[in-house]
């Protein structure tokens, strides 16, 4: 890397600008790369390829949308090991290096002292001839605060006549906010100001939008864990032209030139529709607690949800061992916004470790298609055993009660179990449920987990959940719990504000974490008796590899925890 900027600082702290060293008014075109988020799950040799591939381009510079290390962890030696190994990561790109801190980079105090020590301040801005350039700072927050809206402001009013502005921030808030019609304070002040580009990171996939003549570019994987993403495009960077017609984006992956709007906002909202809705079983299968089934009919529900395009393919069946569908293959025509429904005859014999999930692809634009792959719905049964003595609470798991695990579960496209070995337990007596789940860890010192405070943001960490449907009820009540024993929970009617009453205790070993849970039944309002059957469902998501592993995989019913 070359660095050949010079420090103007106004007042003190954050407030920083960095002001090129050439000359203005220059009639060359600038050229720039953005390199997207390189970790968040990373896969090996990705971003070192793509870094090689921009350093072959030879831009001006290159600005990077965040999450350049792992990070969270309090380690201080492995943080700057961290980014000391991105350093060498980078070292062939000859040209400056602009970085834009996302969440892996700075989560909390210590770790934005580190990201000073190595990077510099979080938000500033510089000028490259005609350009100006904005790098903001949401790592920890997706809203931006009061004090740096105010020095962008003011930083926007001293370089307002110049002639180009582009903005760069990790966390995509515009997805959320003007893409969907809801007013954004930093949307605002981008539309006041003529900032003509605002780039953003973190979802991993590609997509963009315009509004009120700010384009927005959310750049996908540059080496982090792509996202299944309708336009197929995995990993890749953005090469940025500013010349005198204007800015130009192109995304690059493999060496090839694709179009800038490859995906619209509109089109993966589309996406996400179809994903939810466009594919769903009328109703489950019902299978033994082995996953034998009788021969059954079921009936899947088809939706194209096109306005102008019609569906015409052919769906398709994966059948692990012990499986039988009939008919296993199905051509599929489905004129624009309509729907149909087909229906099979399915049979299990009970001896597979994965479950059936069909695939079928949806149009979400012309010429364009998102292969949807769902797996069977099934309606599962677990038993609570009855205990004549309660449990002690204390995350260790060594009662009696705990001696009937459920331990089959499944990725949510019904594959076999994605993450280290995990078992759960269910238990009653007259007046409690119990569970208790052990979760084999192989790297116990990579768990996640720092949230403390209840209802807090645990679905970055690892965690596990269950899900309660009371008999006679239409509610639901959902309870998850990370290793540190920090609950959150949230009931259908009540949402968030529903604080249920739980004890709690969790314990961390040197291969594994457990967790043991109390759940008083006078608070869903239903005494317990010997066979009463509730809806339940149960999941493990495993942080270091990014996955779930689930009880009833894609299922929309839940599954049946019978007493006895």
């Amino acid at each position: 890397m070359r660095v050949c900027w010079m420090w103007v600082l106004i007042g003190w702290g954050l407030g920083s600008v960095l002001v090129s060293s050439l000359a203005t008014g220059s009639t060359v075109p600038i050229r720039f790369a953005v390199l997207g988020d390189r970790t968040g799950k990373p896969i090996p040799g990705i971003y070192e390829e793509i870094v090689q591939e921009v350093a072959r381009m030879r831009p001006d510079f290159v600005v990077t949308v965040g999450d350049m290390i792992e990070g969270y962890t309090d380690d201080d030696a492995e943080i700057q090991q961290q980014w000391q190994d991105y350093f060498k990561l980078v070292e062939p790109l000859t040209m400056p290096v602009y970085y834009t801190p996302g969440n892996h980079d700075i989560w909390h105090e210590r770790s934005a002292e580190i990201y000073q020590q190595y990077i510099g301040p979080p938000y500033f801005s510089f000028n490259y001839r005609d350009l100006h350039v904005i790098i903001l700072d949401n790592s920890r927050d997706r809203r931006i605060a009061l004090d740096q809206l105010s020095w962008l402001e003011d930083d926007l009013h001293q370089y307002r006549d110049m002639p180009y502005k582009i903005a760069f921030i990790h966390q995509p808030t515009w997805y959320q906010t003007v893409a969907r019609g809801k007013p954004d304070p930093l949307h605002r002040i981008f539309v006041e100001y003529g900032v003509h580009d605002v780039f953003t990171g973190h979802y991993h996939d590609y997509f963009v939008g315009e509004y009120d003549g700010v384009r927005y570019t959310s750049i996908g994987s540059s080496g982090a864990h792509p996202k299944k993403s309708p336009s197929g495009l995995t990993f890749h960077f953005a090469w940025v032209t500013v010349d005198a017609e204007g800015v130009h984006i192109t995304p690059i992956k493999n060496n090839s030139v694709l179009p800038w709007d490859l995906v619209t906002a509109e089109e993966r909202q589309l996406v996400r529709n179809i994903q939810r809705h466009a594919a769903t079983f009328t109703a489950p299968l019902t299978v033994d607690e082995h996953l034998q089934a009788e021969p059954a009919e079921i009936t899947l529900h088809l939706r194209n949800l096109h306005p102008t395009e019609s569906l015409n393919s052919i769906l398709r069946w994966r059948l692990p061992e012990g499986w039988s569908i009939d008919p296993v293959e199905v051509p599929v025509m489905i004129l624009p916004e309509d729907e149909t429904e087909l229906t099979f005859l399915v049979r299990s014999a009970g001896k597979s470790e994965s479950i059936p999930n069909f695939s079928l692809d949806f149009p979400y634009a012309t010429g364009k298609s998102y292969r949807v792959v769902e797996p069977i719905y099934l309606h599962r049964p677990t038993v609570a055993y009855y205990t004549e003595e309660s449990p002690r609470i204390d995350g260790h798991l060594e009662e009696a009660c705990w001696r009937h695990p459920v331990y089959k579960l499944f990725d949510p496209e019904g594959n076999p179990l994605p993450v280290d070995s995990t078992f759960f337990y269910f238990a009653y007596d007259a007046d409690n449920f119990y569970f208790a789940a052990l979760l084999q860890d192989l790297h116990i010192e990579k768990l996640t987990a720092y949230v403390t405070e209840r209802d807090g943001r645990l679905f970055a960490e690892d965690r596990v959940g269950w899900r309660l449907h009371p008999p006679g009820q239409d509610e639901s009540y959902t309870v998850q719990v990370n290793p540190l024993g920090t609950i959150w929970d949230y009931s259908d009617k009540e949402g968030m504000r529903w604080d249920g009453e739980f004890e709690v205790k969790s314990f961390i070993g040197g291969y594994f974490w457990s967790v043991e849970i109390r759940i008083p039944r006078n608070q869903f309002g239903v005494q317990a008796s010997a066979n009463q059957q509730w809806g339940l469902d149960f999941w493990r998501h495993q942080k270091r590899f990014k996955e779930n592993a689930e009880w009833m995989p894609g299922s929309h019913f839940p599954g049946m925890l019978i007493l006895k």
